[in-house]
């Protein structure tokens, strides 16, 4: 419904849609908004009921028309959707030595625009070197963006090691507070002070970024496939959008160790990007027309000042290449 100066929708119908709680269906009445009793109220919105944009519409030939009172509503829902998530959160899993650190470093290097090594990493190790939960936030000489990457520990086969399913699934509902020591035998509980009670949007995961390595993908096993597949499935029925970002692709292919920038081109690293896709039953996306004019640019001598030195962004990249996407 159309929002009027004295009339229209409620105002507070607006914010129980942008939080979740309204159900299709619901027939707007302007001076009784939805209450808790209401039929069409739902009172334990998911991260997919809820809002994640907000589109304000007007009419430019009405702009100096609109109202002080209008303009007062308008301005209570802004700042409620502002209120709910300053910014996208992304959580990464994998396993030990998969790259998940190093994936972070990366995307610092790209987008700060200098080579970025700060986020503890240890490429190929058998110990997880990230033990507490933290996040890692990107900025410039402009400011920060509204995005965080969250590190945890690395997975491993054993039950009795690295991260505890438990844990990631508490961190994708925003429970777990940034600090949180890890435990691999002992998940974060209620009673924990590192456990968040009744988190908010803006404390849940966004999406879920899977890090595999190229070169060791047909070597996971079955125990750690369960455990991915447990984490996977409660994303999905969070409605939380989830990345496979595969690590290492230099050792799995020669022709792209030569030159990164025949990444988008190897038919090794397009198997493996199938071979991922299978082992966890999300589909590729087509995005085989943005690889060939990436590489068009990167032939055309696309690059990046880094410490004083011109690179080419495949070289800064260096060793991710995104390989599949699932939109729930």
């Amino acid at each position: 419904m159309g929002a009027e100066e004295k009339a229209g929708v409620n105002t507070q119908d607006i914010i129980s849609a942008l939080k979740g709680h309204m159900k299709e269906g619901y027939k707007f009445i302007s001076n009784a908004p939805l209450s808790e009793s209401d039929h069409y109220y739902n009172r334990n919105p998911s991260l997919g009921d809820q809002m994640h944009c907000l589109v304000n519409v007007i009419a430019a030939d009405r702009i100096s028309l609109m109202s002080v009172e209008y303009i007062k509503k308008w301005k209570t829902i802004r700042e409620t959707a502002s209120s709910m998530v300053e910014q996208l959160n992304f959580l990464l899993y994998g396993l030990v030595g998969a790259g998940k650190s190093s994936t972070i470093n990366t995307i610092r290097s790209i987008f700060e625009g200098r080579l970025y090594v700060n986020c503890l990493a240890a490429a190929g190790s058998t110990t997880s070197q990230t033990l507490s939960f933290g996040s890692y936030r990107l900025e410039d000489e402009e400011g920060s963006f509204p995005f965080a990457f969250y590190d945890v520990m690395g997975a491993e086969a054993d039950a009795k090691a690295g991260v505890n399913t438990q844990d990631i699934i508490s961190a994708l509902k925003g429970h777990i507070k940034e600090g949180y020591k890890f435990s691999s035998n002992a998940p974060v509980s209620e009673s924990d002070h590192g456990y968040k009670r009744n988190p908010s949007l803006g404390d849940q995961m966004h999406c879920l970024v899977n890090v595999i390595a190229a070169d060791r993908i047909s070597m996971m096993d079955k125990e750690f496939l369960n455990k991915w597949k447990t984490i996977r499935e409660t994303a999905s029925s969070m409605g939380i959008p989830q990345v496979v970002f595969m690590t290492t692709v230099d050792c799995a292919c020669e022709l792209t160790k030569e030159n990164l920038q025949n990444i988008y081109k190897s038919k090794k690293i397009q198997e493996k990007m199938i071979q991922c896709s299978n082992l966890t039953d999300l589909k590729q996306d087509k995005r085989d027309g943005v690889m060939k004019e990436k590489e068009k640019r990167y032939r055309a001598g696309t690059s990046m000042n880094v410490n004083g030195k011109k690179k080419c962004r495949a070289e800064i990249i260096k060793p991710a290449c995104l390989a599949s996407i699932n939109k729930p």
